[in-house]
């Protein structure tokens, strides 16, 4: 890829926190050679208000504009990306009417539009390709003021069995789907389930950085003469298991 392109991703994955997330490892690569701009998760009012005492990770001061709202960070490889704080939303995930939400979401999208086109204005930013990442509720195609290369939706999980997106996500992404000019999945299985018969479709499977664990391979596992197995786990654990 000899020209650098403009990229906007408008995540839900937060930049920061305390685990990986694809998002955040595919636009660092994708910054190495390119032009990144990270919208950050879009934290509520509530989030600002209350939730800052439990997560050390939200970046008050730049969701208040007092601070600036483009963080120029540089990455491992030595490239830069810049990272968006949004002013503070109002929450939506409790309403239940698919008009009273459309009348909300109209309303947060015009506080995230202005701080969104003002960053872009900043880096020089005229036509990107906006990358959305399973971030349905907040439709790049529809967003005023966008003059967007192309639109990309990024699934990497099942938004049906999210207890977060239970009320609206299926409804939202589906229609984001048949919008965007191409959509890219985690697993065979989600392209499957959810690729739009005339719209490119991706499988982009998720990795590991075998150089955390390289060190630890290479010596080896002690032998276990006991009939006992022990099992240990790293990850996410949450409703989506069937513990039973």
């Amino acid at each position: 890829m000899n020209k650098r392109l403009d990229i906007v991703c408008h995540a839900f994955p937060s930049w920061r926190g305390d685990y990986m997330k694809s998002t955040v490892q595919l636009m660092k690569e994708l910054a190495a050679t390119n032009n990144v701009l990270y919208v950050d998760y879009a934290y509520s009012i509530k989030d600002v208000l209350v939730n800052t005492r439990h997560n050390k990770y939200i970046p008050v001061k730049r969701i208040l504009g007092l601070d600036a709202a483009i963080e120029k960070v540089q990455l491992e490889n030595g490239a830069f990306i810049h990272v968006l704080s949004l002013p503070p939303v109002i929450p939506f995930n409790w309403i239940n009417n698919n008009s009273l939400l459309n009348f909300v979401q109209g309303i947060n999208k015009k506080l995230i539009n202005g701080r969104i086109k003002s960053a872009m204005k900043k880096l020089n930013m005229n036509s990107p390709i906006v990358v959305n990442a399973f971030n349905p509720f907040f439709n790049s195609v529809k967003q005023s003021g966008f003059k967007q290369k192309a639109t990309i939706y990024y699934c990497y999980d099942n938004i049906d069995a999210s207890n977060w997106a239970s009320k609206h996500g299926q409804r939202l992404e589906n229609d984001f789907a048949k919008q965007a000019d191409a959509l890219v999945f985690s697993s065979e299985a989600l392209q499957q389930s959810k690729a739009v018969s005339d719209k490119k479709s991706f499988v982009v499977t998720n990795g590991v950085d075998l150089s955390i664990f390289e060190n630890e391979m290479k010596k080896g596992f002690p032998k276990n003469n006991s009939e006992e197995i022990n099992i240990g786990y790293v990850g996410s654990i949450d409703d989506r298991l069937d513990y039973d």
